[in-house]
């Protein structure tokens, strides 16, 4: 009986075992074993700011050359101040790049004293929650006689900057 009993438990075990290893693990359903709480890919709204003096795009004519969503180079006219862009969901990381360009203008109104003066910079907020950036302007006002002078000076500079946007 001992024996019988015995035989009994060895084969219920080995039955047990036998259906355990038989079965198929179906998994929960999505494709490659993805992680179904992955990490968000974070992103960014960049703006891109230009400010300058009432009188600075009567002396110049300005285009703001930027990096879009893409990461491809844009340039577009500036006709007034302040000229901002904002550019959204942009996938990080990224460089976020400004370009201010300037060329003189042939034909300006010609006055005692100009008001003159710039700033250019780039702000983000990313989907994360980081924030950085923006821009100061430095206005001043040029006497007739020096604004030759003046534009030279200005013409003479690379108006550039750029951002790097970690992904965390």
């Amino acid at each position: 009986m001992k024996s019988l009993f015995a035989t009994n438990c060895l084969f219920s075990l080995l039955l047990c075992a036998a259906a355990f290893a038989g079965c198929k693990e179906e998994g929960d359903g999505r494709p490659d074993g993805t992680d179904p709480v992955g990490p968000t890919a974070n992103t960014a709204d960049i703006t891109y700011l230009i400010d300058g003096g009432s009188d600075f795009l009567l002396l110049f004519d300005a285009a703001a050359k930027y990096t879009d969503a893409e990461g491809e180079t844009v340039t577009e006219a500036i006709n007034t101040f302040p000229w901002e862009k904002t550019v959204t969901d942009v996938a990080l990381p990224c460089t976020a790049a400004l370009e201010l360009v300037l060329t003189p203008s042939d034909d300006y109104e010609e006055k005692e004293q100009y008001a003159v003066g710039f700033g250019y910079g780039i702000a983000y907020e990313t989907s994360d929650g980081r924030q950085a950036g923006g821009t100061s302007v430095n206005k001043l006002t040029v006497a007739k006689s020096k604004i030759d002078a003046y534009r030279e000076s200005v013409l003479s500079r690379e108006l550039k900057t750029s951002v790097p946007i970690a992904a965390e």
